[in-house]
């Protein structure tokens, strides 16, 4: 059963040295997180905001998608996980002694240690891991624009037209590896809000858990879109951080603060009537939504 089952578990390569000594576990994914939450079953992709912990599937409003019978999409999901595992962590089992089972983790991949190895040789061998994969993708995953028609084509290794014609939904995925310096996902996004920022009658719908927009993007939503936008984050007793011990106590009015900071630049720039902010509350429910 054993040999059927690879668990893989990433490291930032910003853990390192003192800090990793002495951060305790709550804190050290403020370091830095490997955070894709993707299954694939043969042909189908779920695509969820969940960790697999209980209250993810209970008392969590979250998002999952399920796109069915999309083999080239769930091909890129499996080669993306199979090249992050690369340079990952190996779960091996290690004895088996009546009940107990002892595991250990051990580094098995060709290149240099995440967090004992020098930092920029695996900063750089990892980068070249990832855009390989990617470079890979843009190469077998071509769009055109067909002018005749005004309509986009995908376009297969062989030159041919691959998507039929009652195609009425694009996915786009996006990857985002800022420890290992990939922004595809941030320029994508940047790209997104450009595009739709021109015309006034767009609505840009926002849901994030946790509201910390970067000061790009707060600029382009704030000073140059004409889009109307919707933002809903967790309210701070939604937030799953809500009667933590302290410190932690103190982030889901930390997220308050940013958010009352993003207002205040809002009508500085008279801009609230475009741009509404909404707190998800319900009773013993937190929010973790993410998306636009």
């Amino acid at each position: 059963m054993q040999d059927s089952c690879k668990v893989s578990l990433y490291h930032t390569p910003d853990l390192r040295g003192i800090v990793k000594t002495v951060l305790p576990g709550k804190f050290n994914e403020t370091i830095g997180v490997q955070h894709t939450k993707v299954c694939v079953f043969d042909n189908d992709v779920f695509i969820s905001g969940a960790n697999l912990s209980n209250d993810y599937f209970s008392q969590r409003q979250d998002r999952h998608i399920l796109i069915e019978d999309v083999p080239k999409l769930a091909r890129y999901f499996e080669d993306l996980v199979d090249n992050v595992s690369s340079f990952s962590f190996d779960l091996k089992q290690i004895d088996r002694n009546n009940k107990d089972i002892n595991h250990s983790l051990e580094y098995t991949a060709d290149g240099v240690h995440p967090y004992k190895g020098h930092y920029e040789e695996f900063i750089g061998s990892a980068h070249r891991r990832m855009m390989s994969f990617l470079d890979h993708q843009k190469q077998i995953n071509q769009l055109t624009f067909n002018g005749q028609h005004e309509k986009f084509q995908e376009v297969d290794s062989d030159g041919n037209d691959s998507i039929n014609d009652d195609s009425d939904t694009w996915v786009f995925p996006s990857v985002q590896m800022g420890n290992l310096r990939i922004y595809q996902d941030e320029l994508i996004t940047s790209k997104f809000l450009d595009h739709t920022g021109k015309d006034a009658a767009s609505r840009i719908v926002f849901g994030t858990g946790y509201f910390n927009l970067t000061d790009d993007y707060m600029s382009k939503i704030i000073h140059n879109s004409k889009a109307k936008f919707n933002i809903i984050c967790a309210h701070p007793k939604a937030n799953s951080f809500f009667n933590a011990p302290f410190p932690l106590y103190g982030v889901p009015f930390a997220y308050t603060f940013i958010a009352n900071y993003f207002l205040n630049l809002c009508k500085k720039a008279g801009a609230t009537s475009r741009i509404q902010m909404f707190e998800y509350q319900k009773p013993g429910w937190t929010f973790h939504a993410k998306g636009n």
